[in-house]
């Protein structure tokens, strides 16, 4: 008899769970839920119109966020270098963060340049060359 009384219990326990929330409902998709990337800025040559491409195409994709990760750039296309830090720089990088927030993604930045051990300008001696 206790084992009867049991399985009701349970059974009832069980419907007014699955009542209020299906049992096959699935949670919202957030874009913390969806994959993220990392986004290589090339000498920061970025643009608005191509920021905005990107990160719609991204989206479309089902990505969910971009890392951003600043680091050297394509020979050739010096003259469109946007210096790190600088303010044109954070002015794309405002733009890029306002237009992920329209589309329901987010932004990160790697707090770097993507290079923990220097740039060009690292000579080989001076350069981490090793693991030990």
């Amino acid at each position: 008899m206790k084992k009867i009384l049991l399985a009701v219990i349970l059974l009832i326990t069980f419907i007014n769970c699955t009542q209020d929330k299906g049992i096959t409902d699935w949670p919202e998709v957030t874009k913390e839920a969806k994959p993220w990337t990392r986004w290589w800025w090339m000498g920061s040559d970025v643009d608005s119109v191509n920021l905005t491409y990107n990160l719609e195409e991204m989206g479309r994709a089902g990505i969910g966020g971009v890392e951003i990760t600043p680091i050297y750039g394509v020979k050739g296309r010096e003259n469109h270098y946007i210096d790190y830090l600088t303010p044109k720089w954070m002015q794309m990088l405002a733009f890029t963060e306002s237009e992920a927030s329209r589309l329901g993604m987010a932004v990160d930045m790697n707090m770097g340049t993507g290079w923990p051990f220097g740039g060009p300008e690292i000579t080989i001696e001076d350069a981490a060359t090793k693991a030990i």
